[in-house]
């Protein structure tokens, strides 16, 4: 059979050997467009290497191609994306291309080098357009789906909607756009010395005011250590100078702390107390708060520059965020949600720093996932579209060719995403500003994996706790797991200088890091060892959930209809998350109350619905 395409090489342009300059189809084609393959194999596994992940992305493309009736004879385009290229890496990527083409031309094709794909362990990806003639294409059925109620994400919050439902006897189907379950709940193997895990999403719990994250630790058996709290501190200030002092002493001095710290933090814990947990709109200053950021606030009432730097390092810490870019009204509401700035800031009991969990945190979400039905969760399968057709009945498009009809959804997406799906009807327009006007913090984090705690030697040994004002580490916590014999350093890229540490190049994200991190521990400490093992995980490169932990509002939007709407349903539609969560907000334990907020408003509503049909 005569192929669809012909490749086109004039002799007015430079000749090529492993490509071709252009290509025409013959009429009467259908155009045929694949997703974007990497190196994961039919079961779910990821490859590690560069030269596995290429070839693996090929056999995808060569199967995506085959199901919609072309051969790589067919193609018209074909684009490669490479994290970091170099000229190194063009051998694989070569070898691949021509077992596809197999001695044929080969076609038209674009490479791209990029700092980062949408998973930051993928290494490359490839895509690629087709045509094909209508005898040959497979057009194919969609796949409909009967069930009552549709989750979409498999983060925390999803997972726990899911599980109350089905305890409920409600029939529902979780989608998940990622390759995996845990949404920022993400644990991966510290090392080749298999001793344990280290998280590169959410890491910390406690056992007093998180009592629903808490009762799933103890339910699942999940040990817990409490968050290393002795040793020195060290601090870098603006100008690269290097101090310490001991663990939980005020890094001010007296008369700093008492006229301008002390009363900065405490004006924070009174104001909070003030906020209406269930409405925060409704609060008695709401308005007021509403109209000023962080920094505004700062600079009227505490202008010192001891706490216009504590400010930026608090909100970098906690959200991702600068001052001037986070409402002073939703700082009030998320401090109020956690119990007041003195436990957000503890890491002592009941502090929002207290307990880390062996063997990684994403074991809540599988440990969830364990309880639902078989077949009930769906990977890789972006939710597209959500039509709500009338009579109490929706319409979901996932994946590919996936429908279902149901007859309640649960968004449990972050607000910002909600522009990533279709609804039909268009989101009210409080809500779709809701998700216009909230942003994601710049997290990111850079785990160092020891073989031994050498900070834990000498005369004055090192808490695990380094601050800095300049970067692009801004703040660390030892994460280790002495009874694994597990030594790890987490640093934490957060905030605006991690914002421009992630526009480097994945060399020079690890070279500055480890540069700083050596240049401040050397001060007390010589002979650094090398890392056994690093990760980096930049959540403002997750697609699905662009940075972390929690959407953070400016000003005018948290008192305004956008607030007022954040845990409204539309119709047949509920919205979960931990930033919908009156209680823990942006932490786990508020993950999970949100899902069950939203299961139990839809058991409710599907209750209601089913006694008024038998009126």
């Amino acid at each position: 059979m005569a192929s669809n395409v012909k490749y086109l090489n004039p002799d007015t342009i430079h000749t090529v050997q492993s490509y071709s300059h252009a290509a025409v189809t013959r009429s009467n084609t259908v155009l045929v467009e694949t997703a974007g393959q990497v190196g994961i194999t039919p079961e779910g596994k990821l490859l590690e290497t560069y030269e596995l992940q290429v070839a693996q992305a090929f056999k995808n493309l060569k199967n995506a191609l085959a199901a919609a009736g072309a051969t790589p004879a067919d193609i018209v385009k074909i684009r490669f994306y490479i994290k970091d290229y170099n000229p190194s890496k063009l051998a694989a990527l070569g070898h691949s291309l021509r077992d596809l083409v197999d001695g044929q031309n080969a076609p038209p094709s674009l490479l791209l080098s990029t700092p980062s794909l949408s998973d930051p362990k993928y290494l490359f990806e490839i895509d690629a357009t087709a045509a094909v003639s209508y005898n040959q294409a497979r057009m194919g059925n969609d796949k409909t789906i009967n069930t009552d109620v549709v989750v979409v994400g498999a983060g925390l919050s999803g997972l726990q909607a899911a599980v109350d439902l089905q305890r409920a006897g409600v029939k529902c189907i979780v989608f998940e756009t990622l390759d995996r379950i845990g949404g920022r709940t993400y644990s991966v193997q510290a090392s080749d010395l298999n001793n344990g895990m280290v998280d590169l999403g959410a890491a910390w719990i406690n056992d007093t005011t998180q009592d629903k994250i808490w009762a799933l630790a103890q339910k699942y058996g999940m040990g817990t250590v409490q968050q290393r709290a002795e040793g020195w501190d060290l601090a870098e200030g603006e100008d690269g100078t290097i101090s310490k002092q001991e663990y939980g002493s005020r890094a001010f001095a007296p008369e700093v702390w008492e006229k301008h710290v002390e009363p900065y933090l405490q004006d924070l814990d009174d104001k909070s107390k003030g906020i209406n947990l269930e409405l925060p709109a409704a609060s008695a200053r709401a308005q007021e708060f509403d109209a000023i950021s962080v920094a505004d606030y700062v600079r009227e009432h505490h202008n010192h520059h001891a706490v216009l730097n504590l400010s930026a390092s608090l909100l970098r810490s906690m959200l991702g965020v600068e001052p001037a870019e986070c409402s002073f009204f939703f700082y009030l509401t998320y401090i109020a949600t956690n119990y007041g700035i003195w436990n957000m800031i503890s890491d002592r009991k009941g502090g929002g720093q207290y307990l880390r969990v062996r063997g990684g945190t994403q074991q809540f979400s599988h440990h969830l996932a364990s309880e639902l039905q078989n077949g009930t969760i769906k990977l890789c399968h972006p939710v597209k579209r959500i039509s709500q057709l009338g009579d109490g009945q929706v319409r979901v498009e996932a994946g590919l060719r996936t429908v279902v009809l149901c007859k309640r959804v649960i968004v449990s997406v972050p607000t910002p995403v909600y522009s990533t799906i279709q609804f039909c009807p268009p989101l009210p327009t409080p809500k779709a500003l809701l998700g216009q006007s909230t942003i994601l913090g710049t997290y990111s984090k850079f785990v160092l994996v020891f073989k031994e705690p050498w900070w834990y030697e000498g005369s004055t040994p090192w808490s695990g706790c380094l601050s800095s004002a300049k970067g692009p580490i801004v703040f660390t916590r030892d994460t280790s797991f002495p009874e694994d014999n597990l030594w790890v350093i987490t640093t934490f890229c957060v905030g605006g200088p991690g914002r421009t540490w992630s526009f480097l190049p994945e060399a020079a994200r690890r070279r500055t890091v480890l540069d700083q991190f050596r240049k401040i521990l050397s001060t007390g400490f010589k002979d650094i060892p090398d890392p056994i093992a690093m990760h980096e995980m930049e959540w403002g490169k997750v697609e699905s959930c662009p940075g972390a932990p929690c959407p953070v509002t400016s000003t005018h939007v948290l008192a305004a209809s956008a607030g007022r709407s954040m845990t409204a349903p539309f119709q047949n539609v509920h919205f979960v998350g931990t930033e919908t969560a009156s209680r823990s907000k942006g932490f786990m334990d508020g993950a999970l109350r949100s899902g069950s907020r939203g299961a139990e408003e839809v058991i409710r509503s599907l209750t209601s619905a089913t006694a008024a049909s038998r009126l």
